[in-house]
């Protein structure tokens, strides 16, 4: 017997809650219209975009930098760092072609990705986090007669 199926003689069983689909909550009223929801959807599609690239420019950036730090390590100039050079040396790495290297290899990107990431990271941080804060030392003073009063203490 199917365990799904009512058997001969039972009550018929509840039926389930439909399943919400996963995605944006949007408040169910009369004035939620299309056009709303379309401007909902494309300024998530146009901030889902804007992350891709700032993450693109990121990766880019680590690239470039991991180049440049591999080149200062093996004291060549860096003029010659390239997009491309950090993983051409870490496929050159793998295939045997640069014993001894891959300790510089992985450093340089390390230090590339801390840079490419880390600063920009630290710099919102310091930016975003401090803004609505009271200082916490620093700022102690007496109140002003003004300000007395108009706590009702005068």
């Amino acid at each position: 017997m199917n365990p799904l199926m009512n058997e001969p003689g039972q009550p018929a069983m509840k039926s389930l809650p439909p399943v919400r689909a996963a995605g944006p909550v949007l408040p169910a009223t009369a004035a939620t219209s299309s056009a709303a929801l379309a401007r909902y959807h494309v300024r998530a599609a146009a901030g889902t975009l804007v992350v891709l690239l700032l993450c693109g420019a990121g990766v880019a950036a680590a690239l470039w930098l991991a180049s440049l730090f591999l080149c200062l390590s093996l004291h060549r100039t860096p003029l010659h760092a390239t997009l491309a050079l950090w993983p051409q040396a870490m496929l050159a790495w793998y295939d045997g072609r640069l014993p001894g290297q891959g300790r510089r290899i992985a450093g340089a990107a390390l230090c590339a990705l801390l840079v490419a990431f880390g600063v920009p990271g630290a710099g919102l941080h310091a930016l975003f986090a401090g803004a609505n804060r009271r200082r916490l030392y620093g700022s102690a003073r007496f109140a002003s007669t003004a300000e007395i009063r108009r706590a009702g203490l005068l």
